[in-house]
């Protein structure tokens, strides 16, 4: 993971991309689609013109063809109500994606996700983050990692993941097997999302003379 330390919106040029609140990017819709997202995202200013951009968007894949990639990725079908978000680096002709899908009625998704080296960085996980909370409004993302994958694990801690225990014979059914933890971030625990400020009174809220204990 690189260090690139500007947003996604920085790269795109995308100045509204992180002031959005819960929900806006779908108007709050608990039954929004991947088309209402990503066509709620092609919106945001910079995002349809990708030109001298070294990571771009790309928001015009179909479920058939992001199944097909996380199948030959991970080895796992893609689960229900997918979302998902395709990266690509231009410079390095690789490309990213981040799926959403099988959520709880609780606010909870699978996070899958599917890359080449040298794409994943800071910026893009900080977006994924307020696309994932803010925008499809979910309150919890789980990822589940290959118990062997000591790699991919330690990249979920750095990326504020916690681990929460092993699901056995998790990926029984995909090819390989095996255990897989279990790694989850909050919204509200999230690191790379803005903290509210701290709400200041405008007028003066001390007592009055009178009414001070000496």
């Amino acid at each position: 993971m690189s260090d690139d330390s500007r947003t996604l919106g920085e790269i795109l040029g995308v100045p509204d991309w992180t002031a959005r609140p819960a929900g806006e990017l779908t108007g709050g819709r608990s039954d929004a689609t991947q088309a209402d997202v990503a066509a709620a995202v092609a919106e945001l200013p910079g995002v349809a013109d990708p030109s001298n951009r070294p990571i771009r968007l790309e928001l015009g894949d179909t479920e058939d063809v992001i199944a097909n990639w996380v199948k030959i990725g991970t080895g796992r079908p893609l689960g229900g109500q997918p979302m998902w978000l395709r990266y690509i680096h231009a410079d390095r002709q690789r490309g990213l994606v981040l799926v959403v899908n099988a959520p709880h009625p609780c606010g909870e998704a699978d996070l899958i996700v599917v890359g080449e080296p040298g794409v994943l960085c800071r910026s893009i996980i900080r977006d994924v983050c307020r696309w994932a909370f803010w925008g499809v409004g979910l309150w919890r993302l789980v990822a589940r990692i290959p118990a062997h994958r000591s790699d991919l694990q330690d990249l979920a801690r750095r990326a504020g993941f916690r681990f929460e225990g092993v699901s056995r014979g998790f990926f029984g059914g995909v090819v390989g097997g095996g255990d897989a933890q279990v790694w989850a971030m909050n919204g509200a625990d999230c690191p790379w999302l803005p903290r509210q400020p701290l709400a200041i009174p405008a007028a003066d809220t001390s007592p009055r003379s009178s009414e001070q204990v000496h």
